[in-house]
């Protein structure tokens, strides 16, 4: 089992209980989920995989899984509360943030 896999199966357990709660969400047998989590989303169909993520509040960007936490929560309820100017200056204020080294805040 691979780190992602139990990342997965840890966010099932915390949000579901128990993979078949889950599996019963999502409309997956639970062979399925079984196998991956075992060997893997790898050999998985793409709509399976998206239907596993898009469950659990886990986001796919530039090849990094981001899992949830409450911090990221909070800053996205945030930003849907404001308008397309206060989005674009969020956005810009954090890519700003991004290229500032670590320690030199």
């Amino acid at each position: 089992m691979n780190d992602l896999s139990n990342e997965i199966r840890d966010a099932i357990n915390v949000k579901f209980g128990t993979v078949s709660n889950f599996c019963r969400h999502i409309g997956v047998p639970q062979s399925t989920i079984s196998t991956a989590l075992k060997n893997g989303i790898g050999s998985m169909s793409f709509d399976t995989v998206i239907k596993i993520l898009s469950a659990l509040d886990i986001v796919y960007r530039d090849d990094v899984f981001v899992l949830p936490d409450e911090e990221v929560g909070r800053v996205a309820d945030g930003l849907s509360l404001l308008d397309g100017q206060g989005r674009d200056k969020m956005v810009e204020y954090v890519e700003k943030e991004r290229r500032v080294p670590a320690g030199n805040d």
